[in-house]
This record gives structure tokens, sequence and C-alpha cells, in this order.
């Protein structure tokens, strides 16, 4: 047994020598998820109380300290992501919509009000340098009172409308008795869209400025593109011409495919001509790509009603969508030594950070991200339900079975197994109270940085949720 054992580390260990990556698969498919229903609730109280913080409709990053943020910025403020982020707000409630709880109900009437209250203000905050009108649409960070955020932030940040949209529109079939408010208010970031669709922007992190990040793009044309649809539904025929036109003229998904020995993957920054902060940072391999295959997905179908549209992501089952996560497990493999040393003891799956010359972290150093992590199983478990309702072409198969390291095509039954092993590779590092923060240590494998992150229990939820999507629609094949 010890000597088997002893072998397949030598095995995993000479699989990352050759293709630079140290993903551990399962041997098979398994019953059971990654976590028990049991963990499942408990992970879901201790999001839900970052949600609707004492009735304002507001949703917290994290109650937790951020020692990250005095390394970088000397930054001692308590709880200083004690604020409510357009972003992380709308990609939490569209997590917790997905969920199809009961709770979600009261949670999405405060944050209607909330957005109502916000839209209503007439005195802007001078930071921007617009009306307060404009600054509900690109100020990223705002106070429970519904106040933006007085001190310095990068700005402005242009995915929060596109996320925002997104939210509303997908609730309203959720909640039909909602669907007047939420279109109403969806509508307002979606015209706003349409009419700024190519302004420099703040990248996800928040750190860097320009014109063309693969996730704002990503963002804005999906949501132009299902607020199309609902525009459509509602019989407002003018205002989805706009919106289409608008995701017509977005910048081409081509512009983010570059090629390495492997073929092509998706790039966050532009392939060519990056811009000088992508260049700086060197942001083209970065975790957003993943966010943007899962997030950044338009629902409906609507490819043959805007021809010349070329913004389009490629499909969570697509052999880009695999090889681009191969780039990524490869680097990730290479300077997280947590990475290597969990997969020399044979921990399930691999962990998943944000570029390369990350420096948010103990020691200036970056950090695997729970969040970036766990939207790398919800990928798999999209691609294999993808997958079951329809086969992957030969090149797409060969491709996921080289990120899973295995040497057949790839199986609906195997994408599952390979985003149980990356949920397993997170529950290999939580402690059993189940609290998330938002980074695992690169060396040690400790939790760090901002206890109790919504985000990333609404990406480990999320994704365990896709899982039973996936698994029922493998039942039906």
């Amino acid at each position: 047994m010890a000597r088997s054992v002893a072998m397949r580390r030598v095995l995993f260990l000479l699989w990352v020598d050759v293709v630079g990556s140290c993903f551990v698969s399962l041997p098979g498919a398994r019953d059971e998820a990654p976590f028990s229903a049991e963990e499942e609730e408990k992970l879901f109280q201790h999001f839900l109380r970052n949600l609707n913080i004492n009735g304002t409709g507001a949703v917290i990053a994290s109650p937790g300290d951020v020692p990250a943020l005095v390394v970088c910025c000397n930054n001692r403020a308590p709880q200083p992501y004690y604020f409510h982020w357009t972003r992380d707000a709308a990609l939490s409630l569209s997590s917790l919509i997905s969920l199809g709880r009961n709770d979600s109900l009261p949670i999405m009437q405060s944050f209607v009000a909330r957005l109502r209250r916000q839209h209503a203000r007439t005195v802007a905050s001078g930071h921007l340098g617009v009306s307060a009108a404009e600054e509900s649409f690109l100020e990223p960070k705002w106070t429970l009172s519904g106040a933006p955020y007085e001190g310095g932030w990068c700005r402005p940040q242009t995915d929060g409308p596109g996320l925002r949209a997104l939210t509303l529109l997908r609730a309203a079939p959720v909640l039909p008795s909602m669907s007047k408010d939420l279109w109403d208010l969806a509508s307002l970031d979606l015209d706003w869209l349409a009419a700024n669709p190519n302004m420099d922007t703040c990248d996800l992190w928040e750190e860097t400025l320009d014109r063309d990040f693969l996730w704002n793009r990503a963002v804005t044309h999906a949501a132009l593109v299902e607020g199309r649809a609902m525009a459509l539904q509602q019989g407002d025929v003018k205002r989805a011409e706009r919106f289409a036109a608008a995701a017509i003229a977005l910048p081409p998904t081509a512009n983010h495919i570059g090629e390495a020995e492997g073929g092509t993957f998706l790039t966050n920054c532009p392939a060519e001509n990056p811009g000088p902060a992508c260049q700086r940072y060197d942001k083209a391999l970065d975790g957003a790509i993943i966010l943007s295959l899962v997030h950044a997905q338009a629902t409906k179908d609507t490819g043959a009603q805007l021809r010349g549209s070329t913004g389009k992501l490629p499909s969570p089952s697509s052999a880009l969508a695999a090889r681009s996560a191969s780039q990524l497990a490869a680097l990730f493999c290479r300077i997280y030594p947590v990475n290597r040393k969990d997969t020399e003891e044979g921990v399930p799956g691999v962990l998943f950070g944000r570029y390369e010359a990350d420096r948010y972290g103990a020691n200036n150093e970056g950090n695997p991200w729970i969040l970036i992590t766990a939207a790398l199983a919800n990928l798999l478990y999209k691609a294999s339900a993808e997958a079951s309702e329809q086969a992957m072409t030969e090149e797409a198969a060969a491709a996921w079975a080289t990120f899973l390291g295995q040497p057949g095509p790839a199986s609906p039954a195997d994408l599952v197994a390979g985003g149980d092993a990356v949920l397993l590779r997170i529950r290999h590092h939580v402690g059993s109270d189940l609290r998330l923060h938002e980074q695992i240590d690169r060396h040690t494998g400790l939790q760090y940085n901002a206890k109790d992150l919504t985000w990333s229990y609404a990406e480990v939820l999320e994704a365990l949720q896709s899982r039973r999507v996936a698994v029922a629609a493998r039942r039906r094949l």
C-alpha cells in the first residue's frame, strides 16, 4: 500500500514536469458531493449573514480583518471590507437566486428598495466628477447607508451595471411578483451600458485601468444580449435594437485569444498590443478568465438574432475553455508551493489565484483565492452539463482530458469528477467550522485575509448547485 502511494506521487510529479500541471484527478465519479448536505447548509448560513445587513439591502464583502490591505497600502481601518461592492453584491445575489431558496424574496425586495434610493440621489460625491445619477453606475463601493465610499479607490469600474442587470434579469422569472420592479431597474443599467459600451475601466481586481479587459467586455456583452431578449419579451423593440447595436459594437473575443504550444487560449488583456497597465502587471493569464467563462455567459441563445456580434465567449465545454484552464493550471502550479505540496500528498484538485505578478498578500506575495478555485469547479460542472446535452467535439474532449491529466477523451462523468477534485482541495484547506476566507496562503496552506468573504461562499455554493444540474443531466443520458 505504501509503495503504491509513493508510486502515485512519483507519477504526479512526473506529470507536473512534463505538462506543467499539478492537477490531481479522482479515480472516477463520486456519488457524494465534496461538501455534505450538512456542510453545505452551514456554508449557506454563513453566507446569509452577510446579505441584507440590518434590512438595508446591502451585501457586505466581509466582516473580517484584512491584513493584506495593511501590507499593500498601510490601511489599518477596522473591517475595511464592511462595505457594499456593486460587483460582489450582484454576483452573490445571483448565486442566491440560482440556489432557488425561499430566502431570496425578502432579500431581493430589500435590494430593490436600496437600488431605488441609490438612483434617487441628487447630490454627487465628487470622486468621479460626474452627476449623482452617473455615480450609481460607475461607483464600485458603497456604505451600508447607501452613500459612495469617500476614500480613494480604483475608479471608474464598468462591470457593476452589467453584473447587476444580469442578476435582476435572472431573478425575474424566479420571483414573478417582483418582475416589473426588476425589469425597471435592470433597464436603467442596460440603457447606461448601451450608451457607454467602451469606457476605460478598472479591472476586476480594482488595480489597473484599461479599455479592453475580457471580464468587463464579456459581462457587458452578456448583459446586453440578455437585456435584448427581455426587452423583446416586454414588447420594447426600440430598446432591444439599441441593446443589440451596442453588443455588436463591442470588441471581438478574438482580441483575447493567445497561442502557445498547446494551442489557443483566452487572455484577460488583449493578446496583441495590450495597454501599458496590462503589460506592467502581466495580466494576460488571469483568474478573471475562469470567472468570465462562468459568469459572463448569456443564458439565452440569441446568436441567430445577433448576427454580426463577435463578443460571445466560448462555451464552458469548448476546447478553448479547456486550454485556458490548462494554461492557468500550469501557471499556478509553478508559482504556488502549496499546489505542489498538495499534489505530492495526493490531495485532489488544484488551487487557482489571480495572476503571476500579484502582490496582494502576506510578504507582498499573491495567493490562491477560494472564489476563483470554486469558479473553476463550477466551470467543470457546467462543461459536464453541456456535454451531456450535446456531445463535445473530439478537440474539446481531448483538451479537457489534457487538463484532467487523463489519457482518453473526457466524458461528462470525468468533468464532474474534475469539479469534485477541485472542491475537495478547497475542503482540504478549510476548517471544521467552514468559515471561508478570501485566500489560501501559498506556502502554509492556511486560510488568509477577509474571513467570511461573501463572494467565496457564493462561488462554492453556486458550484455545488451546478454539480446538481450536471449530475441530473448525466442521468438523462
